[in-house]
């Protein structure tokens, strides 16, 4: 896993989020669900192996707490 966060604390709305997983890490403790996780019909980790998330907007929820 590898990611990063710019945070404003001028303008929060400038902040920042972003993360990236190795499909292949996904582990429920279960391993048939794991494998149909990573197949053709979920992941599909052989076409794409990493899963990135990347925030659209950042916003104060209440002091000390973002969304």
């Amino acid at each position: 896993m590898t990611g990063s966060v710019v945070l404003d604390d001028k303008d929060i709305s400038k902040s920042s989020v972003e993360v990236t997983i190795d499909a292949n890490s996904v582990d429920t403790r279960v391993p048939d669900r794991d494998n149909d996780l990573r197949s053709e019909k979920f992941f599909d980790v052989a076409h794409y192996p990493s899963i990135t998330f990347k925030s659209k907007r950042v916003e104060q929820v209440t002091p000390g707490k973002l969304k």
